[in-house]
């Protein structure tokens, strides 16, 4: 595995990870009109730190194909870089949703939480369609 950091950066005046741009993350939750991949619940833009947003209905992008796996593809940082940002491989999860997903595949997450996998393949196959 290339990529060894299990650190989370996050900026500090927004509360966001820093692993991807805000311009990129903003384009994500408009192209999937901010809304959980998983539990189909509208979801909250907004800073971790605000106390009135419930922190389970804030929107955070889920990789399709987990960190880990891309970590054990990529053939260097810079690819595992290019493959972590890559928007056909990232939807808008709840807070709540990509919490219990964590680095679990797709296929288990689905069984795990009685989630149709072939719906939800069909969802992520519309959603990466569509312009970012």
């Amino acid at each position: 595995m290339l990529y060894t950091s299990s650190k989370r950066r996050y900026r500090k005046e927004t509360g966001m990870a820093s692993w991807i741009s805000k311009k990129a993350r903003l384009a994500i939750y408009k192209r999937d009109a901010c809304t959980c991949i998983y539990c189909e619940k509208q979801c909250v833009v907004g800073d971790t730190k605000n106390e009135e947003i419930q922190k389970g209905d804030l929107a955070t992008l889920d990789h399709i194909v987990s960190q880990k796996e891309l970590a054990e593809l990529a053939s260097d940082d810079k690819d595992f870089s290019a493959k972590r940002r890559n928007p056909k491989n990232l939807v808008v999860s709840c807070m709540s949703c990509n919490s219990k997903k964590q680095a679990r595949s797709l296929y288990a997450f689905c069984g795990q939480q009685g989630i149709d996998y072939a719906a939800i393949l069909r969802e992520i196959g519309r959603r990466i369609a569509l312009p970012v």
